[in-house]
């Protein structure tokens, strides 16, 4: 008895995927537990690593074949080995590297922002932070923290104010 059909799928664009599966099925626990395979949101399947935009790995699908034969699914193949010209291949790169600088760009541009967000606030807490008497070359004086000498001035005066 089968537990249903899955597919294997290779083309140049889109890597080896295995699709048909379904969360948490027999396929899946195979699938998640096998070195080589993860799942790709992108392709909304499971892809074989570092197989997208190369020719596909023979023993690699006859292996997870196996392991899903094995499990109880019929498992089909769709394998389209077919490269692209090198030319093609070279422009596809460059196109995918100038895509991947424009997203680092705008990444860094968002973090630079951040960044200075973060260091307005800083400076606003700073420069809210009440300096002693004469501030020049003196540390502040802040609230709530220990300061023996100005504690030993302060002490008798407050109790004083408090009678």
């Amino acid at each position: 008895m089968s537990l249903g059909n899955l597919t294997i799928h290779h083309d140049y664009e889109s890597g080896t995927t295995v699709e048909g599966t379904t969360k948490n099925s027999p396929a899946h626990h195979a699938l998640k537990a096998h070195p080589s395979w993860t799942w790709s949101r992108y392709a909304g399947a499971w892809l074989l690593r570092s197989s997208r935009y190369r020719q596909s790995k023979p023993y690699a699908i006859a292996d997870i074949e196996r392991v899903l034969t094995t499990a109880g699914y019929t498992v089909e193949r769709e394998i389209d080995d077919t490269m692209p010209s090198v030319e093609q291949r070279e422009d596809d790169l460059a196109d995918r590297m100038d895509d991947r600088v424009d997203r680092l760009t705008e990444r860094a541009g968002k973090q630079q922002a951040k960044a200075e967000a973060t260091r307005a606030k800083a400076d606003y807490v700073f420069h809210n932070i009440p300096m002693g008497p004469a501030a020049a070359g003196r540390s502040p004086q802040l609230q709530g923290r220990p300061q023996p000498a100005r504690a030993r001035v302060e002490q008798p005066r407050q109790i004083r104010q408090a009678r």
